[in-house]
């Protein structure tokens, strides 16, 4: 991708999250899921991003890369915050620098697009993210089903 810098993890490399496999420094990424009122609505934008040729893949842009993001592609995952109860999550595979955007500089965030509903766990409102050990992660419930 020209203009970009790739810090990439590719999925077939890609570490479980489950204790023993858990590598040092691994850490997960929340997120408000602003503007979405439920996780069927975040998949239906996400499947409808993907549908319309948007992008390739799940992702969600943001201005600054994390700082952290090397623990975060070493198999780590974005929690999705809706309603203000963490819901869902989904692996990230590629943070991306694209160099050249409008605005200044910009990051991209990439997921897979397997959605898995986790057990529920209130959070309180926030700015940005937050990072997440994966000790304090609420537990996968399961993947969420494929909506029509």
């Amino acid at each position: 991708m020209r203009g970009s810098r790739q810090c990439q993890t590719d999925q077939a490399d890609a570490i479980p999250d489950s204790p023993e496999h858990i590598p040092p420094g691994l850490i997960h990424m929340v997120k408000l899921c602003v503007g979405v009122g439920s996780v069927a609505a975040l998949a239906n934008l996400q499947f409808e991003g993907v549908e319309s040729g948007r992008y390739r893949h799940p992702e969600h842009r943001t201005r600054n890369r994390p700082q952290r993001w090397r623990d975060l592609i070493a198999g780590g995952s974005i929690y999705w915050v809706v309603n203000g109860v963490i819901s869902v999550r989904q692996s990230i595979t590629a943070i991306n620098d694209i160099r050249g955007a409008p605005g200044g500089k910009r990051c991209v965030l990439v997921f897979s697009p397997t959605l898995v509903l986790t057990r529920p766990s209130p959070m309180r409102p926030f700015q940005g993210w937050r990072y997440l050990s994966p000790a304090d992660a609420p537990a996968d419930v399961g993947p969420l089903e494929r909506l029509p």
